[in-house]
């Protein structure tokens, strides 16, 4: 009887330590360069970049380039080349790349970066997840966008040589 109560247990946490890994806590961020997927790119755009894509020989390309085609095709398969993403700022120098459905994104893209800069907010978003791949930065899906919240605090990053786009 010991014997089935400690598996019990042990599954009990199991499951509860996954859950807890499978949530994502982390302020919105906003990014220079907004590279993940097809999402709200032209026509001609997307044609040039699936051409590119195309015509890789593989045998002969380097590992970034390997690597990115890999990436493309996890996207393709999983059904996320055309979702939109948001950028996660889970730690103070850790980036997650979230995709998401159109509604949960509909929750988020409201957000302006000036204006929360200005008025020295965050925004935090809590998300129950799906890992994807690791490449440049974690990629994950989100399965269910459970809170996002507007708080007190510095939204990131505050400098930047580059423009720095909103959610559109």
């Amino acid at each position: 009887m010991r014997y089935i109560l400690l598996i019990l247990v042990t599954a009990f946490v199991a499951c509860a330590s996954k859950n807890e890994r499978d949530l994502l806590v982390g302020d919105l961020g906003f990014s220079e360069f907004r590279i993940g997927n097809f999402y709200n790119l032209s026509d001609s755009l997307i044609k040039r970049v699936k051409h590119t894509i195309d015509t890789i020989n593989i045998a002969k390309a380097d590992s970034m380039d390997r690597r990115f085609f890999e990436v493309y095709n996890i996207l393709k398969d999983k059904g996320l080349l055309y979702k939109p993403f948001v950028d996660i700022r889970v730690k103070e120098d850790s980036m997650v790349k979230l995709y998401l459905d159109s509604a949960d994104y509909d929750r988020i893209k409201i957000f302006k970066w000036r204006e929360l800069l200005n008025d020295e907010k965050k925004v935090v978003i809590k998300a129950k997840t799906e890992y994807i791949d690791n490449f440049p930065v974690t990629l994950l899906y989100c399965k269910e966008l459970v809170d996002v919240s507007l708080t007190e605090g510095k939204t990131y990053p505050q400098r930047s040589k580059f423009k720095i786009e909103d959610y559109n």
